[in-house]
């Protein structure tokens, strides 16, 4: 909804897990933990996934597995992630 989107631009393509996880320390976090939610919905896009010929970014496993072990710091670690896409099959079923 309006006044509750946040976007996070990148400055150039390539960007992989210390840029993201820069971003989620710095930006996502603060925000969720200041709304205090008591769920937290994952739609789990993989277009930043290392290989995705589409995202041109560079995620790896572990930079995923950084940010959604962060997210379990938030409502009690009640967190649900549902895969919503991503074109390398390689990529998203690591």
């Amino acid at each position: 909804g309006e006044g509750f989107n946040v976007n996070i631009p990148w400055p150039h393509g390539g960007v992989g897990d210390r840029e993201y996880l820069a971003a989620f320390e710095q930006v996502v976090m603060p925000i969720a933990r200041s709304f205090n939610p008591e769920l937290v919905l994952v739609s789990a896009g993989f277009d930043a996934a290392r290989g995705d010929p589409l995202g041109g970014c560079d995620v790896t496993p572990y930079g995923y597995a950084m940010m959604t072990n962060m997210l379990r710091g938030l409502a009690g670690g009640r967190v649900v992630v549902a895969l919503e896409g991503g074109y390398n099959l390689r990529s998203i079923s690591l």
